[in-house]
Formats: structure tokens, sequence, C-alpha cells
């Protein structure tokens, strides 16, 4: 078997290389792009759902100093409430998003065939944990793992007999369903997060304005620091969630705009420089806050 495999990688990586030679029109910097910006918006979001898990532990933490003793169990959210699984399949969705635009790169920038294999092996780890993190939305995961589960097999079997460019447009074709699918699941689904966020804030104002101290000194001015960044940290995920979707939003139509590029690489790319443009401004959400 692993003759096998290592005659096959050899086959790719003498077709990537001819493929490489004829087909110098490839936008690279485009593929390079559209993942960059994939990248950011995990970043980001990796930062906001840590931020709200956070939260939510700070708010049980917050209730729990009206009790005389404390259990096992204070600091536990109960499951009906807990955000945790949804935040992880939203985090999933993006890092199979962001593996399927890794392997567009990988294929449009790298010349070893190992790193075309490494994409596809990502990827298709990536549906999978898709899959099993799904929970009540296993239908939803099982349409997208599909969707990804025929680029990868059009990679393994394109490889061998089509050049690179050729590859590329096939697996974009394949792809497009599948980017807007997911791209479709994040539209309005952050309100629910959002609401969480702000019954959050409440109980934390009922709180701080309960114990902050009445009597005006240094101390009084250090806590309202804190709840003062605390506060802008509320409201900066609350906006981080918004920017996410629409920045999510607008990959659907920058994938579709590089794929046109494989066939007139002067197109203008509107839609690209669009997609980075939210990419980055999301990133900036939080830096004004200080470390809790």
């Amino acid at each position: 078997m692993k003759i096998y495999q290592n005659l096959f990688l050899s086959l790719i990586f003498m077709l990537l290389l001819v493929g490489l030679a004829a087909c110098g029109t490839i936008p690279a910097g485009k593929f390079q792009a559209l993942e960059s910006a994939g990248d950011q918006i995990q970043t980001t979001s990796a930062d906001t759902f840590l931020r709200i898990e956070n939260l939510q532990r700070l708010i049980y933490v917050i209730r729990a100093n009206k009790l005389t003793e404390i259990g096992r169990d204070t600091f536990s959210v109960p499951k009906d409430l807990d955000l945790s699984p949804d935040l992880k399949y939203r985090a999933q969705k993006i890092e199979t998003m962001v593996s399927y635009l890794r392997l567009l790169n990988s294929l449009a920038s790298k010349d070893f065939a190992s790193d075309v294999d490494k994409a596809s092996q990502d990827l298709a780890a990536s549906t999978q944990t898709l899959l099993a993190t799904a929970g009540q939305k296993a239908d939803e995961a099982k349409q997208v793992a599909g969707i990804f589960g025929t680029v990868i097999d059009a990679v393994a079997r394109a490889a061998v007999t089509k050049l690179r460019r050729d590859i590329l447009r096939e697996s974009m074709q394949k792809g497009q369903p599948g980017i807007d699918a997911l791209a479709k699941t994040f539209q309005g689904s952050s309100k629910l997060l959002q609401q969480a966020v702000a019954t959050y804030k409440d109980n934390y104002l009922v709180h701080v304005n309960a114990t902050r101290p009445k009597t005006l000194n240094w101390q009084l001015n250090q806590i309202d620091s804190e709840i003062a960044n605390r506060m802008s940290e509320f409201n900066a995920v609350v906006d981080s969630l918004q920017g996410i979707e629409g920045a999510i939003g607008k990959i659907p139509a920058a994938h579709r705009e590089v794929l046109h590029a494989l066939d007139d690489p002067t197109k203008a790319s509107d839609e690209l420089k669009a997609l980075l443009a939210e990419a980055k401004r999301i990133r900036g959400f939080y830096k004004n806050l200080t470390k809790n």
C-alpha cells in the first residue's frame, strides 16, 4: 500500500510541476488572499467565542457570591443554557471553510504534492469533526461534508490526469455550493448569542451596582475602571459577532470571483478586496481592551 501511495504522490508532483509551467496565468496571489481572509476570520471568531465562554462562566461565579457554601457543580452551566456546544460547532464550520480555502491555495501556490495531500487530509479531518460536533444540526453538517467530500475526491482523481488550473477550476466549481451553504448557516444565526451576551451584561450590571463601594476613593476609581473595561468587552463581543457574520457572508462572492479569475486573471477583485477589508476590520474590536 505504501508503495502505491508513494507512486501516487510522485505522479501528483510531476503533474503539478507540469501544471506550474503550463499555467503561469494562475492568479496565485488571489488564492493566498482568500486563505488569509479566512485565517483572519477564524482568529477573530476563536477570540470572540472564547470571550463568550468566559463571560458565561463569569456570570455563574457572580451568582455563587450569594451562596454560603460552594459545591463541586456550583460553577457548572446547566446543559440547556450552555453555549459551548453551539460555539464549538460554529468554530468547526469556520475551520472547515478555512481548510477548504487552504487546499485551494495549496493547489494554486505549492509546488510539492505533499502540501496538497496534507491540505486534502486536513479538509477531510475537518469535515469529520464537523459531523461529530453538529448535534441537532446533523443534516446541515452532512450536506456540507458531502460537498467537500466531492472536492477531495476530485483533487485525488484529477491530480494524475489534469493540469493545475483545471484541478482548481473543478475543485472550486464543486466547492462553491459548500461555501454558499456554510455562509448561509451564519446569516442571522448569532442573534441568540447576542441576546445571551446582553443578558450576561444586565446580570453583571446588577452585581456591580450591588457590590460597588459608595464612597469615592482610589479603590472606587480602580473598580470603575475594571467595570468600564468589562462593559466595553460586552459591547465588543456583540459587534464582533455581527462582524463575523458579515465577513463570512462575503466569502461566497469572493470565492466565485477568484474562480472566474482562473480564466481571466485581469478581472477586477472588488469582492475579494471587500472580504479582506472586512476580515481586517473585525480584528480590531478588542484592541483597546485591557486584559482581565
